[in-house]
């Protein structure tokens, strides 16, 4: 594992702001995937999904929604979506009265996470922010077919004998 960084990266000014770290937790994943991200306190719900994706390795080209208490947020495009704007929100709304919330990524593959908030520090001029600080185990590719299709390109990846192994690899490449 190694973080990923990229530039789209908010590089407003942090002044008046914490920083929160939030361990972003893959679920049904074995052996468990999972995240460290340290974000802005004032950063949107909206960025912060592309700082998972980001994080996981993935591309943020899929639908998402955060919930917590009983509030859903994620992208509003048209009058048809049924949550809130999670432009509107910030990462801090998130946790003021919770220490974990959910975020579902890619409604096909059905992809979910816990997001555990771990502590609040100050901002570090020297970073740029979301920064990716730590976590383990290979993300599954993105469009791999959720959890199961994620346990079968493991399973042929070990293997080149696998009959899935090549076009696997012609897919993704090596695991």
């Amino acid at each position: 594992y190694k973080p990923v960084t990229k530039s789209w990266r908010n590089k407003s000014k942090n002044e008046g702001v914490s920083i929160y770290q939030l361990k972003i937790i893959l679920l049904g994943t074995e052996p468990q995937v999972w995240r460290r991200i340290e974000v802005p306190s004032n950063m949107s719900l909206n960025n912060l999904s592309w700082g998972i994706n980001d994080a996981m390795g993935w591309e943020s080209y899929h639908l998402y929604l955060f919930k917590f208490d009983e509030f859903e947020f994620g992208p509003t495009e048209d009058d048809l979506d049924e949550w809130e704007d999670d432009k509107k929100a910030k990462v801090r709304d998130a946790f003021s009265e919770n220490k974990s919330i959910k975020y579902f990524y890619d409604f096909g593959d059905g992809w979910q996470h816990d997001i555990i908030f771990e502590g609040e520090k100050a901002v570090d001029p020297k970073e740029q922010y979301p920064l990716c600080v730590d976590g383990k185990n290979n993300c599954p590719p993105e469009d791999v077919g959720g959890i199961g299709g994620f346990a079968d390109y493991k399973e042929a990846m070990k293997d080149k004998s696998n009959p899935m192994y090549e076009e696997f690899f012609e897919w993704r490449g090596s695991y």
